[in-house]
């Protein structure tokens, strides 16, 4: 739940594409995926003591629609380097 959420997923790989050199790509996806197999690992047991202490899902919820809104608002901040024409 707290990893990149899916519906931003496809955006985030189109992104590192875009802004890793071609050299370096391997690398850039492959800690991206570290990052993603990290929080996969670590949202199960916060999401369930989130749901132990406040005896819903609303707050794991909460923390994830945050969570997306971040990482939109992050994308939106990338600037891509473009060729000016002379």
């Amino acid at each position: 739940m707290f990893a990149i959420p899916d519906a931003l997923q496809p955006m985030a790989h189109a992104l590192l594409n875009d802004v890793v050199d071609a050299a370096e790509r391997g690398a850039a996806f492959g800690l991206f995926n570290l990052v993603g197999e990290i929080g996969a690992v670590i949202s199960p047991a916060l999401s369930g003591t989130l749901f132990d202490h406040y005896g819903s899902w609303t707050h794991a919820v909460y923390i994830d629609g945050a969570l997306m809104l971040v990482s939109a608002l992050l994308y939106m901040l990338v600037r891509e380097h473009t060729a000016r024409a002379a």
